[in-house]
């Protein structure tokens, strides 16, 4: 189970943004969570986010260890929007 940081930087990672609206009304876009299509070994790719869609791309991975893995790198190493900037 995420931290509350890693909450925080999970919310950073697929919305651009560190908090939720406090009331349900205030959401503009759904949260979506689609299937990342991949070739190779797919344990070894990272998920994706847009956060103009509010929408986290993951790849079937094997395990839920794993998906775990993947998502807690990328929430905490890849802090730039839309791949404009760096991995930490």
């Amino acid at each position: 189970m995420f931290s509350e940081e890693q909450r925080k930087l999970f919310l950073i990672f697929v919305w651009g943004r560190s908090t939720v609206p406090y009331r349900d009304e205030d959401f503009a876009t759904k949260f979506t969570i689609a299937s990342l299509q991949t070739s190779g070994d797919v344990d070894k790719v990272l998920p994706k986010s847009y956060t103009c869609t509010f929408t986290l791309h993951l790849p079937a991975y094997s395990t839920k260890e794993i998906m775990y893995e993947r998502l807690n790198y990328a929430i905490t190493s890849c802090s730039s929007i839309d791949t404009d900037g760096r991995m930490n």
